[in-house]
């Protein structure tokens, strides 16, 4: 039978489907929970193709198995006396609101440092704006202005749910005063576009370094 790249069989498919689910705002709304029924084509050459619901339950959930599918790995293809075969695939995606409750309580207890999407600002994704935000919000210490050698400070804090920064600390500085500074700028930066793992909202550490020294000048 063709397998994912990981092996596991029918459990693995099935796993795999339900960390690629979200939850439809309009089946939670509805109460709507259950088990949605998807097939799909595994071909010769491991590729996915395919995918029909079997069995839905409405409120959204069906449109997102089918999404789960289409973002499903390549798999190691079946076999049949030795020669590469397409198969079919028939598995349940349940849907279970008291599952999704108790994931969210730990999306919002617990700190992560990687999720689905990070925490960026409402400027642009990425650590970029993040950087340029803080240089622009840094007042550099006299004693370091004219250093042509560019020197980190590396802040650490916690984005919470909300987009809201707290513990701001200096993970590795240098004197008292770039320090004080580094902290500064980084607790003037905006309120953040919240991260989200399995979609829904969750806390997210992070680090950022501080440049120090004489920057190069924008052409």
């Amino acid at each position: 039978m063709p397998q994912l790249p990981g092996g596991g069989g029918n459990k693995a498919i099935v796993e795999a489907l339900q960390r690629l689910v979200h939850y439809p705002a309009a089946a939670l709304r509805q109460q709507l929970q259950g088990r949605v029924f998807v097939s799909f084509l595994v071909t010769e050459s491991g590729e996915v193709r395919n995918g029909k619901i079997v069995k839905g339950i409405g409120g959204g959930c069906d449109e997102e198995v089918l999404a789960a599918v289409r973002l499903l790995p390549r798999f190691i293809p079946g076999t049949q006396q030795g020669r590469p075969v397409s198969v079919s695939f028939t598995v349940p995606v349940t849907f279970n609101i008291q599952d999704t409750k108790s994931v969210a309580a730990d999306t919002l207890t617990r700190i992560y440092q990687l999720v689905d999407q990070m925490p960026r600002l409402p400027s642009g994704e990425g650590s970029r704006p993040i950087a340029q935000a803080i240089q622009r919000a840094l007042v550099m210490p006299a004693e370091v202005a004219n250093d042509s050698l560019l020197r980190k400070v590396f802040v650490g804090f916690i984005v919470g749910p909300s987009g809201v920064i707290r513990d701001v600390k200096v993970i590795r500085g240098l004197s008292a005063n770039c320090n004080a500074a580094a902290l500064a700028a980084v607790k003037q930066l905006p309120r953040f576009v919240g991260g989200k793992l399995n979609g829904l909202p969750a806390s997210v550490s992070m680090t950022v370094p501080v440049l120090f020294g004489r920057l190069p000048q924008k052409p």
